[in-house]
């Protein structure tokens, strides 16, 4: 099996919130973004991390095989970071899980190459799609990011797919705004034909240790209300599509 070396900090097996069924999480290194509210920083910041050519990881996903045949019907998350990043990379362990049926899924930011949402769109069963500051002067000022790619990628997805679940972290102070809200649900109302479900993740800290592990400040407290996240889950559900509340 070809290709270039991966570059990822964990393997997490027995999942059960990155997909349908039992699935074994990919976390894989870089980001594009640097989100204030990231539970992940050890993706993003810092050495930690390891390299590991197509073939290993191949074995050690197919380690967990039992769990994505039959009636369990799991499968392979890639996660981050951004994992579109190293799509190239990817490339033979995707084919090579194609070939053995296994299910595939992706959970992206869609700050990247259109290219390399090609190439992902060529290989990935279900993609799970964030959906955080909507709008041009936030995401660039926030998060980093070029929030016209993230349009256009958005588009290209939701245009191509109709296996799409969406990730709406709610964030205090950052994506909580009634302006924020009705940027998203108007974009949601848009693409609702390729929606299957509305993922809203509460605002936490249960990273906090991590950032002390990097020795980076940690992020003050983001958490909304239930009042808020109920209020939320009612508006998304009156567009027709389902919802849920996800508390991490």
């Amino acid at each position: 099996m070809a290709g270039e070396n991966i570059f990822l900090t964990n393997i997490q097996r027995f999942s059960l919130h990155d997909g349908p069924g039992i699935r074994t999480t990919v976390f894989l290194k870089g980001c594009p973004l640097h989100c204030p509210w990231c539970s992940n920083p050890e993706n993003v910041y810092g050495n930690d991390g390891k390299y590991c050519t197509p073939e290993k990881l191949l074995r050690e996903i197919l380690r967990d095989k039992i769990f994505y045949d039959g009636d369990i019907r799991g499968g392979v998350t890639f996660s981050g970071g951004e994992p579109l990043l190293q799509i190239d990379s990817l490339v033979p362990v995707l084919e090579a899980l194609k070939s053995e049926n296994v299910h595939t899924s992706v959970e992206t930011c869609l700050y990247v190459s259109r290219k390399n949402l090609d190439t992902a769109m060529k290989y990935i069963d279900l993609f799970h799609a964030d959906m955080k500051i909507m709008n041009a002067e936030g995401a660039l000022r926030i998060l980093g990011g070029d929030y016209g790619l993230y349009l256009r990628n958005l588009d290209a997805l939701m245009s191509a797919r109709n296996d799409v679940i969406v990730r709406i972290p709610v964030i205090g102070g950052y994506t909580d705004s009634a302006e924020n809200i009705e940027s998203v649900k108007k974009i949601l109302a848009q693409y609702a034909g390729s929606i299957q479900r509305v993922d809203l993740i509460k605002g936490h800290n249960l990273g906090a240790s991590k950032y002390r592990k990097l020795g980076l400040d940690e992020p003050c407290c983001m958490g909304v209300s239930d009042e808020l996240m109920l209020k939320y889950e009612r508006d998304i559900s009156g567009l027709g599509l389902t919802a849920e509340i996800c508390r991490i």
